[in-house]
């Protein structure tokens, strides 16, 4: 099941994953719309150098996943995939801005299990 028969080691947990959802509305050539969701998520910022005059920061365990879902699909897909590679599952705390869709608040919902720190609010 694992290698050499032992389990994973415990990785540190993450302080927060923030993951930034969106969608696109994209023509088919037969007539229709269907809309593509993605989601851009990253674990820290570190600062790219501490002696330079203006100090860049650059975004650290960056993932980003996007594709054509079946309705209601993309929010379980976007958690499992974000398990594996930005451990969210881990993380103290949970920030998902949107655009103001209607539907990533919905897909937050019942894309994920409740984390102990979730909470939706729509501006």
């Amino acid at each position: 099941m694992f290698d050499a028969g032992l389990a994973p080691p415990q990785a540190e947990p993450i302080d927060m994953v923030v993951a930034e959802i969106d969608g696109a509305m994209l023509r088919r050539q037969r007539g229709g719309v269907m809309e593509a969701r993605a989601v851009a998520a990253y674990t820290g910022k570190r600062i790219l150098s501490v002696t330079a005059r203006h100090r860049k920061r650059v975004v650290t365990g960056k993932v980003v996943l996007a594709r054509l879902y079946a309705e209601g699909m993309a929010g379980q897909v976007f958690y499992a995939q974000l398990c594996r590679s930005a451990r969210v599952h881990r993380a103290r705390w949970v920030l998902v801005p949107g655009d103001g869709a209607e539907w990533i608040p919905v897909l937050v919902r019942t894309g994920s299990p409740e984390h102990p720190s979730s909470s939706t609010t729509t501006t």
